[in-house]
């Protein structure tokens, strides 16, 4: 095995062990090195399309299947569907794994180019020289977008100022209060005055 092939294994081998958003990234990395316009989609909520890619006006779709085992025909449908609906010229349906023989039969008079592990690995190895680089400027590319466009956390709900409570010392009295305290203190003036004429008689 010549020192290109050995690297062309090892960064496959790396490939399979790789976050679902990096193996996007590898992806966009080799369409672009194929000539093609590759724009990632958000890796979450994508709506079935994990690369938009434009060549020459026209619109193709990627979806990218991190596999280890068999990639089953339902996902060669569900990329079929995006792509009618979005009206796209082909799609390429991705993995490091292989495809079932129903899902190769089905392929053939579609709209799909199936792209499996040792095809996969092919493209690695015609673009070694250019492939790790090119990798790398789409995760620095990622970076960048992430921290330009942060996750807008949700605005909290705006919050009613509350009125400063005014302090019992401070409520003035009502007039039902005032008349009150006026007929404590009338009462306690007729009391004193009883009192004292009771001890002027007795003198």
């Amino acid at each position: 095995m010549s020192d290109i092939e050995k690297r062309a294994t090892y960064l496959f081998e790396q490939l399979k062990n790789k976050t679902p958003r990096e193996f996007e990234l590898m992806c966009a990395a080799i369409f672009e090195l194929e000539n093609y316009e590759p724009a990632v989609g958000p890796g979450c909520r994508d709506d079935g399309i994990d690369i938009i890619l434009n060549k020459g006006g026209l619109i193709y779709l990627a979806q990218c299947k991190q596999y280890k085992s068999t990639v089953p025909i339902n996902a060669a449908r569900e990329l079929l569907g995006v792509v009618h609906k979005e009206n796209a010229t082909k799609g390429f349906l991705v993995t490091t794994a292989k495809f079932s023989k129903e899902t190769l039969k089905w392929c053939n008079n579609q709209k799909i180019d199936l792209i499996n592990g040792d095809e996969l690995f092919a493209k690695i190895f015609k673009h070694i020289n250019h492939i790790e680089l090119k990798f790398q400027e789409w995760l620095s590319r990622e970076c960048k977008d992430n921290k330009s466009s942060p996750t807008k956390k949700s605005s909290p709900s705006p919050t009613k100022k509350s009125s400063p409570k005014k302090s019992s010392s401070t409520k003035k009295s009502s007039p039902n209060n005032k008349s009150s305290s006026t007929n404590k203190s009338s009462s306690t003036n007729k009391s004193a005055n009883k009192s004292a004429n009771k001890s002027t008689k007795k003198n």
